[in-house]
């Protein structure tokens, strides 16, 4: 039996990325972290910044004394969370700012989707702050 998993994939409306491929992977980088727990999201809100991660990151223990890795910001929502009102933040990283794959992921526990950022806003903001770039369809295979 297979399941078919409908997502919509959102960007604040300043950070959007103007070239096309890296927008494809900033997508598919961040429906592979929501995936890492298994989990079928039906909405990823999209932070557009790659950021480094120091050597010896507490939350990349394997990883710790090796080269500096890339993270990407996103949060993403299930059935339960858009029901809800929350959403979960998590971390996708990659082996570099230009390099897309995914190596590990880190999850925080749910928040509030009106829960504020250090600088005041909603941590997943409704409407005119966001677009929606696309719907995907992803297709699961039972194994």
């Amino acid at each position: 039996m297979s399941t078919l998993n409908m997502v919509k994939f959102y960007f604040y409306r300043k950070q959007l990325p103007r070239m096309r491929h890296i927008l494809h992977d900033f997508i598919k980088v961040a429906y592979q972290t929501a995936r890492d727990r298994k989990l079928y999201p039906k909405a990823i809100l999209v932070s557009f910044q790659i950021k480094p991660t120091l050597k010896g990151d507490r939350s990349l223990p394997q990883l710790k004394g090796t080269m500096e890795y890339w993270h990407i910001t996103f949060n993403y929502k299930d059935q339960g969370q858009l029901n809800s009102g929350t959403h979960t933040a998590c971390h996708g990283y990659i082996p570099s700012e230009h390099e897309y794959e995914l190596i590990k992921s880190t999850h925080g526990v749910d928040k509030c989707d009106t829960a504020l950022t250090r600088n005041g806003k909603h941590v997943w903001p409704s409407g005119e702050e966001l677009v929606m770039v696309c719907e995907v369809a992803y297709c699961h295979l039972a194994n």
